[in-house]
């Protein structure tokens, strides 16, 4: 098998979407369409092209990101409209029926009972936004509303494991630290019963800690429902 084989194969098993149960809360890790990507970044680009349309477009009031810019995305065109909110449904739909599979979908059973199936026509998007970020730059933990969160790659830097290891050293001092044996930290919270947890599930954790590993066009998923309600 040559190498260019291989890479093609290397890039069809990762479109293949996977679902990451290490621990609560499941999350989706899949890929979207180059065109998704190819139009977000072409808007996104204008609005960041100069600071009038960055003034007109900003969302970083609603945010907490201590970044360049968070701007949201003006799409004109009704077909690309279409198409973005078409995959994004699609990519909800595909979490909701796992985890329904799963008898996890808790606020799910709460809003439309256990009899409504999620389509793509019942599912509301509420918001999304652009964050551009450079060297330097951060976004502290935090929480997001609604049911379900997702973020999608658009571009990745050269030398993106040298910028993670400086955000861990210097950005997180209230972080607990755990290395990997391939020098790389973990990073959680530093509350008590966090450290009885890592002390149980340490290789669990290792293995989550590996899952990002965004390139352009990556997708991660998940919701807050299951921790929340899952008892």
């Amino acid at each position: 098998m040559d190498l260019k084989l291989k890479m093609k194969n290397l890039k069809m098993k990762k479109k293949q979407s996977k679902f990451h149960e290490v621990f609560s809360p499941t999350i989706l890790e899949t890929q979207v369409p180059d065109r998704f990507v190819d139009i977000i970044n072409r808007v996104g680009d204008n609005v960041l092209s100069n600071s009038m349309s960055i003034a007109k477009w900003d969302w970083s009031h609603k945010l907490v990101g201590k970044v360049s810019s968070e701007v949201q995305i003006p799409i004109s065109d009704k077909d690309e409209k279409d198409f973005l909110f078409k995959i994004m449904r699609e990519k909800c739909l595909e979490y909701l029926n796992y985890i329904i599979s799963k008898n996890r979908a808790y606020l799910w059973y709460k809003m439309a009972g256990r009899n409504t199936k999620p389509t793509v026509d019942n599912i509301h998007l509420v918001h999304s936004w652009i964050v551009s970020q450079y060297a330097g730059e951060y976004n502290p933990y935090h929480h997001h509303g609604g049911d379900i969160s997702a973020v999608v790659y658009l571009k990745i830097p050269d030398g993106m494991e040298e910028e993670l290891k400086k955000e861990y050293e210097y950005q997180y001092p209230d972080f607990v630290k755990i290395t990997q044996q391939d020098g790389r930290p973990l990073i959680f919270n530093n509350y008590e019963d966090c450290s009885d947890y890592i002390d149980r599930n340490f290789e669990k954790l290792q293995k989550f800690a590996r899952l990002v590993e965004p390139e352009a066009n990556d997708a991660y998923m998940m919701t807050c429902v299951e921790k929340r309600y899952h008892k």
